[in-house]
C-alpha cells in the first residue's frame, strides 16, 4: 500500500512539473522587450529592449546524439547587440537534484556544438558555451547559490564550469517589478503552494477556507499589478495574454488542489476575464480609432477633427503622421 501511495506522489510530482515547465514556456514565449528585460533582469545585462540594432532569437533546444537518443533543454536565447551575440541559457527547475550540474553541461555542450556545425570552419576551432542559469521554483535549502562541475584534463589540469541559481522563492512582486521581471510574476501563486500544503496538512476541512482565502487574495493582487504594468504601458495586449493565461492555469492549479468552492472560485477567475476582456476591447477599439486617423490624415482632414471623431490624443495623431511621411 505504501509503494502504491509512493508512486502516486512520484508521479503526481512529475505531472506538476511538466505542468509548471509548460507554463514557464509560455511566459517566455512573449515579445521582444518583455524578453529582453527578463535577460536583464536574470543575468544582470543591459540591453536596450527598445533597442533597434537589439535583436534576441530563440535557438534549438533538442539534440540528436549518436546514439540517436535526444535530449531536451528548456530555452536558449540569443541576444545580438554592437556587433557581437551573446547565447543564454535558462533551465527551470522544481525540486533539488544533486546532478542537475551534469545536465546542464551536457546541453551547453550539445549546444556549442550545433552552434560549431552551422559556423565558418576556421583555423583554430572553438566552442562557445552558453551563459548558464537555473531558475528553482521550489524552496529547499539544498539548492546552492551557484552550480559547478570539475572538468579535469588527461595532464591534470582541470577548468571549472558554473551556472548561477535564480531563488524565485526569495523574490515577491515588488521585487520581480524592479528587476522588470513582468513575465515571471504570475509564478508568485505556485509559490504560495508549499506554503499551504503546511496550513492544510493534518487538518485540510478546517484549514481549507483560509487558504482559499490565501490564493483568491493573491490572485487579485496580481491581477491588479499586471493590469496596471499594462496600463502604463510595459507590455503590450499579446504579451497581456500570454501572462493572464499563464495566471489562470496557475489559478486552476490551486483552485483544484485545495477543492476551493465553486462560489469562491468564480470571483476571482471572473476577476481575470473582465479585467483582460474590458483591455482587450479598449485595445480593439484603439486599434480602429488609428485606422480611421489614418484614413483621414491622407485625406488631409485637420487634427482637431481627427482628434473629435477618433478621441486619440494630438501627440498620438502626430506619431501616425511622422509615420506616414516616413512611409
Amino acid at each position: 500500500m505504501n509503494a502504491d501511495i509512493e508512486r502516486e506522489q512520484v508521479e503526481q510530482e512529475r505531472r506538476e512539473s511538466v505542468k509548471l515547465d509548460a507554463i514557464v514556456k509560455l511566459l517566455f514565449s512573449v515579445s521582444k522587450p518583455l524578453l529582453v528585460n527578463a535577460i536583464n533582469g536574470l543575468f544582470n545585462t543591459t540591453y536596450d529592449p527598445d533597442g533597434t540594432d537589439v535583436d534576441v532569437i530563440k535557438t534549438a533546444t533538442e539534440y540528436a546524439k549518436k546514439d540517436m537518443s535526444l535530449i531536451r533543454a528548456d530555452l536558449f536565447i540569443q541576444v545580438r547587440a554592437d556587433g557581437k551575440s551573446v547565447d543564454y541559457h535558462l533551465e527551470f527547475q522544481l525540486a533539488a537534484d544533486s546532478r542537475m550540474v551534469v545536465r546542464l553541461f551536457e546541453y551547453d555542450i550539445q549546444h556549442a556544438l550545433e552552434n560549431f556545425r552551422l559556423s565558418d570552419i576556421s583555423d583554430v576551432i572553438k566552442l562557445k558555451l552558453a551563459q548558464s542559469i537555473v531558475l528553482h521554483f521550489e524552496k529547499s535549502n539544498t539548492v546552492p547559490d551557484t552550480y559547478r562541475l570539475l572538468i579535469e584534463f588527461a595532464d591534470g589540469t582541470t577548468h571549472e564550469y558554473s551556472a548561477d541559481i535564480f531563488k524565485y522563492w526569495n523574490y515577491d512582486n515588488n521585487m520581480l517589478i524592479d528587476r522588470k521581471l513582468y513575465n515571471l510574476l504570475p509564478l508568485q501563486l505556485f509559490l504560495l503552494r508549499a506554503e499551504l500544503d503546511k496550513l492544510t496538512e493534518g487538518r485540510s476541512e478546517q484549514a481549507k477556507p483560509e487558504a482559499a482565502v490565501r490564493v483568491i487574495n493573491l490572485t487579485k493582487d496580481l491581477v491588479n499589478r499586471i493590469m496596471e504594468l499594462y496600463d502604463n504601458g510595459e507590455f503590450d495586449i499579446l504579451d497581456l495574454d500570454r501572462i493572464t493565461s499563464a495566471l489562470n492555469e496557475l489559478y486552476g492549479h490551486l483552485r483544484d488542489r485545495y477543492n476551493i468552492s465553486e462560489e469562491l472560485s468564480k470571483e476571482a477567475e471572473n476577476m481575470i476575464k473582465t479585467l483582460y476582456d474590458e483591455r482587450l476591447v479598449a485595445e480593439t477599439k484603439k486599434q480602429a480609432n488609428i485606422e480611421t486617423a489614418i484614413k483621414m490624415l491622407l485625406k488631409d482632414k485637420p487634427i482637431d477633427e481627427i482628434i473629435e471623431f477618433t478621441e486619440l490624443t494630438k501627440k498620438e495623431i502626430q506619431d501616425i503622421q511622422k509615420t506616414l511621411n516616413k512611409a
